[in-house]
C-alpha cells in the first residue's frame, strides 16, 4: 500500500501527497511514473482517456503551404499532442496504474481517483503545473493551454526529425517562374531546329536519294551512276542510255558514309538498331571503338530506365522498322543475335563519344 507521512508543497505533488497522506517525494515518484505511462500508452495507442478530467490525444498534422511577408513557406509534416479538456466519457488511469506503473490494484485504485481530481481541479483553476517528461499546463500567449515535452515531441515525430521548413522568397520565385518561361523558349527552339536538322539529314542520306539529282548535276557526283554518250543523227536525238549502279556497290557507299559520320542524328519516330546495352559507360565506349575499328559505325546513348542510367549502342537511322528489321537481316550472325530495333520517342542527336 501507499503510506508514509503527509507533507504539503506547492505544485501538484504537494496536493497528491495530502490526499494520499505519503511523502513528498512518493508523491513526486507517482506523478513522474504516471508521466511515463502516459507516454507509453500515447506512442502505442494514440489516445489516453482520463475520465472527468479530458483526454489526451495525438493528431497527424500534414505538410501546410503558407505564404507570409518571407515568401512561401512549406511547413514538414508532424504529430502533435493535444489536450481535450471536456470529459472523456472513459477513464484508463486504473488500468495504466496497474500494468505501465506495475502498482498493485489496492495502490492503483487509491491513486487514479485522487490523480483525476487534483488534475481536473488544477485545470478548472488554470493552475501552472508540469507533468515530468510529458509536458505543462500553463499560459501562453495569455491562453491557458497545455504544451507537451520536447523530448515528447522528438519520440512522436523521430520519423520527421531531419525535414525543415522550406522558405521560398518571394522574389526567386517570380524570378523562377521568368526563367522558367524562358527555359520552355529555349527548349523550344532548339526542339525546331533539330527537327530541321533531322529533317535535312534523313533526306540527303536515304538510300534513294542518288535518284534523287537533278537533270543538270553531274551524272557521276556522288551517285556511281555511268551516263552513256548521246549520239547525234540528223533531225533525231538519240535517247539517254542510263546504266544503273550494282546494288552492292551503293550499298558499300552507304555504309562508308555512314561510317565517317561523327553523330547520329534521330527525329522522333525515327528507328534505329541498338546492338547492346551496358550498365557501365566505360565499356559502352570501348565496344564502340572495337566496332568503329570494324568500320561499323556505333554510338553512345545514355538513358536512363526506371531511375537507372543505362548505355545503348546504336546503329542506322530509318524511317520505317521494316527498313530496320531489313538491314538487322543482313547482320552477322553474332551481331545481330543479341540486337533490337528502338524507335525514337523525340528528336535527338548522339555525337560519338561525346554523347551530346
Amino acid at each position: 500500500m501507499i503510506s508514509g507521512d503527509m507533507k504539503t508543497a506547492d505544485g501538484l505533488a504537494g496536493d497528491l501527497a495530502s490526499s494520499l497522506g505519503i511523502e513528498l517525494p512518493e508523491a513526486q515518484r507517482l506523478l513522474d511514473g504516471f508521466s511515463k505511462a502516459l507516454t507509453g500508452e500515447l506512442l502505442s495507442a494514440k489516445r489516453v482517456s482520463l475520465g472527468g478530467a479530458g483526454a489526451f490525444s495525438i493528431t497527424y498534422i500534414p505538410s501546410e503551404k503558407k505564404k507570409d511577408a518571407e515568401g512561401i513557406v512549406y511547413t514538414p509534416p508532424r504529430n502533435t499532442l493535444i489536450f481535450h479538456e471536456e470529459p472523456s466519457g472513459s477513464d484508463d488511469t486504473l488500468r495504466l496504474a496497474v500494468s505501465r506503473m506495475a502498482l498493485s490494484q489496492e495502490d492503483a485504485e487509491r491513486f487514479s481517483p485522487a490523480f483525476l481530481s487534483l488534475l481536473g481541479d488544477a485545470v478548472k483553476q488554470q493552475r501552472a503545473f508540469s507533468l515530468k517528461g510529458f509536458g505543462r499546463f500553463g499560459f501562453e500567449d495569455g491562453k491557458y493551454l497545455f504544451c507537451s515535452d520536447r523530448s515528447f515531441d522528438e519520440l512522436l515525430n523521430r520519423e520527421y526529425l531531419n525535414l525543415d521548413q522550406v522558405v521560398l522568397p518571394l522574389h526567386e520565385a517570380s524570378g523562377r517562374t521568368t526563367a522558367g518561361k524562358k527555359t520552355v523558349a529555349l527548349v523550344l527552339t532548339i526542339l525546331v531546329l533539330v527537327a530541321g536538322i533531322s529533317a535535312a539529314v534523313w533526306y540527303y542520306l536515304q538510300p534513294e536519294s542518288p535518284l534523287r539529282a537533278s537533270a543538270m548535276e553531274e551524272p557521276a557526283k556522288n551517285t556511281g551512276l555511268k551516263i552513256a554518250d548521246k549520239v547525234s543523227r540528223p533531225e533525231t536525238v538519240q535517247p539517254e542510255i542510263v546504266q544503273l549502279p550494282d546494288p552492292a556497290a551503293l550499298k558499300a557507299e552507304e555504309h562508308k558514309e555512314t561510317a565517317a559520320a561523327d553523330s547520329l542524328v534521330l527525329a522522333k519516330g525515327d528507328y534505329t538498331i541498338v546492338l547492346g546495352t551496358f550498365r557501365k559507360e566505360t565499356t559502352a565506349v570501348k565496344e564502340s571503338r572495337r566496332l568503329h575499328a570494324e568500320g561499323i559505325s556505333a554510338f553512345v546513348w545514355p538513358a536512363m530506365v526506371n531511375g537507372t542510367k543505362y548505355y545503348r549502342l546504336a546503329t542506322g537511322k530509318f524511317r520505317t522498322g521494316s527498313a530496320a528489321a531489313g538491314e538487322m537481316k543482313e547482320m552477322p550472325g553474332n551481331m545481330a543475335r543479341g540486337a533490337c530495333i528502338q524507335q525514337a520517342i523525340k528528336g535527338v542527336v548522339i555525337h560519338g563519344e561525346q554523347q551530346l
